[in-house]
């Protein structure tokens, strides 16, 4: 998709009368908080890709496991977070919200969030 190049200026253009230059502050005024708000909102799902929670970042591995026609899934680093879904996307989503309610109920706790000590290896047999 092909962006437009959008010219920046700190100034409305110029208008025949004094309602209409009114009128065009009005609308750049909230174009700019428009802007402000869709900038802060950036920065919020930013932190939510990245695994931020609370301004602290947070990695912990999950376990998705298929069992009997559903999915579940658990951290072995955050003990009692756990998951179900039909899907493995519907399973990695409710995941997703239950490591980010664990961690944020860690915060408002004052509790430490911990260190991702688990790993994962695929194990090849001949």
């Amino acid at each position: 998709m092909k962006k437009k190049a959008v010219r920046k200026t700190s100034q409305t253009p110029e208008c025949d009368s004094q309602k209409e230059q009114n009128v065009l502050n009005d609308i750049y005024t909230a174009v700019q908080k428009v802007a402000e708000e869709l900038t802060t909102m950036k920065e919020e799902i930013l932190s939510e890709i990245r695994g931020e929670v609370g301004g602290v970042k947070s990695d912990s591995k999950v376990i998705i496991e298929k069992v009997n026609g559903n999915y579940s899934a658990y951290s072995p680093d955050l003990p009692g977070c756990i998951a179900t879904g039909l899907t493995r996307e519907e399973t990695e989503l409710n995941m997703h919200k239950a490591v980010e309610m664990h961690v944020r109920g860690l915060l408002e706790d004052k509790l430490p969030i911990p260190e991702s000590q688990a790993s994962a290896e695929y194990v090849a047999v001949p």
